[in-house]
């Protein structure tokens, strides 16, 4: 919830900044991708300590870490507060890459299914959110891949790879260029839903707050 909350208001954010200009200005690139790389480059920050508790727990095995405080306060006690960050460069990659793509995918779905002067229906939105989940994680899935491997590892015991492309070419060299899109299709069955519910909830609120607050 803070994540989602976190990314649409730096993307709002940027939107403003853009509004501000002239009309003829408001170019698709400007309204769209520079808001969509400012979300992803300031949520990358909570973003990545997030995903390296989640892909911690998911990866360990036995019970090393009982709950992600457990796992939070194992991290801090062990490697500080840089052990936090593990993987943040590549958190950065996917982030500041796919959440234009993101925000490119839902805005283009809503321009064309719904007409000018009139409000978008819940289904319209709901799709368009459904192709933004496709358009993060469907495009450049091996990224995410690539910043998982580098969060699960356990640098206690030395680093296994030295940074984002060192993984990404000892993937390839040691298990082939299909290796990079393992877990794709069940990232997609959660990714597509998830992400068309989450633009429902904010259309909502986002009409909830206008006729009432």
């Amino acid at each position: 919830m803070v994540h989602n909350a976190n990314i649409f208001f730096w993307y709002g954010l940027g939107r403003s900044l853009v509004e501000q200009d002239d009309v003829q200005d408001r170019t698709f690139a400007k309204m769209v991708v520079f808001p969509g790389v400012i979300s992803g480059m300031a949520s990358s920050v909570t973003n990545c300590v997030m995903d390296l508790y989640k892909c911690k727990m998911q990866a360990q095995i036995g019970t090393r870490y009982k709950s992600s405080y457990d796992c939070a306060k194992d991290i801090l006690k062990t490697q500080g507060i840089r052990g936090a960050f593990q993987g943040f460069f590549s958190t950065m990659i996917r982030n500041t890459t796919s959440f234009p793509l993101y925000f490119i995918f839902y805005e283009t779905s809503m321009s064309l299914t719904t007409k000018p002067g009139r409000e978008p229906s819940l289904f319209d939105v709901g799709m368009a959110g459904s192709l933004a989940g496709f358009g993060f994680w469907g495009i450049l899935y091996p990224f995410d891949f690539v910043k998982t491997k580098l969060q699960v590892q356990d640098t206690s015991k030395g680093k296994l790879y030295n940074g984002f492309i060192d993984c990404w070419k000892k993937t390839v060299q040691q298990e082939g260029y299909r290796a990079l899109f393992r877990g794709y299709f069940p990232c997609l069955l959660r990714a597509i839903p998830v992400n068309g519910a989450i633009f429902l909830g904010v259309h909502i609120t986002k009409e909830f707050v206008l006729r009432h607050v």
